[in-house]
């Protein structure tokens, strides 16, 4: 399993595992039932990998993403020289942005790879980079007592080893963004979980 995890790190090793266990399908479904750019929306993607949600929004969109592995954006900016990218740890104490706001910041399937301190120091950066009115999209893998063996081994072998249950999520959510506003969106699937607060 180790050898796996070494692999993935690799960008295009990566999206073709992500293409196999059909993963494209929530980040198709989560950028047209919940992003939903509109012309001039500023757009911030926090652990962006190689930017694949990309192929699903306009290619005139105003987006900046974020990865800390290298092989990823460099593979993202190959792919779409038009757009930002910044190869940085936002978890870092030390890292800083840009004094830019954005209309939209999410994630997607980032927070399980990160421990209690690391997910509340993105958290609070996100927070830092939203516009007043803004909106924060997260969505992760969940873990509930009515998954099957196949997720569940999916999940005990996943990369990330922070997979938590929705209420986990939500405790940690709720130390950031404790005066937002916030839905539980839609469980997309019986493992997925996507969160908007606003």
């Amino acid at each position: 399993m180790q050898q796996i995890t070494r692999i993935l790190k690799l960008a295009k090793v990566y999206q073709l595992y992500q293409w196999l266990v059909v993963a494209h399908k929530y980040t198709r479904l989560f950028a047209r039932q919940y992003i939903r750019y509109q012309e001039e929306q500023k757009i911030l993607d926090i652990g962006c990998g190689p930017a694949d949600i990309l192929k699903y929004l306009p290619s005139d969109v105003a987006y900046c993403g974020i990865d800390l592995s290298e092989d990823y954006i460099r593979d993202a900016r190959k792919q779409y020289p038009n757009m930002r990218f910044v190869c940085a740890n936002v978890a870092d104490d030390d890292f800083v942005l840009m004094d830019e706001l954005f209309d939209t910041v999410f994630c997607v399937g980032v927070q399980h790879h990160l421990n209690d301190k690391e997910m509340e120091a993105v958290l609070r950066f996100a927070w830092s980079r939203l516009k007043s009115g803004g909106r924060w999209f997260s969505l992760e893998p969940v873990r509930s007592p009515q998954q099957g063996r196949i997720e569940r081994w999916f999940m005990d072998n996943d990369r990330g080893k922070y997979i938590r249950s929705a209420e986990a999520y939500k405790v940690i959510n709720e130390r950031v963004f404790e005066n937002a506003r916030y839905t539980v969106l839609a469980k997309i699937d019986e493992h997925s979980l996507c969160y908007y607060y606003y």
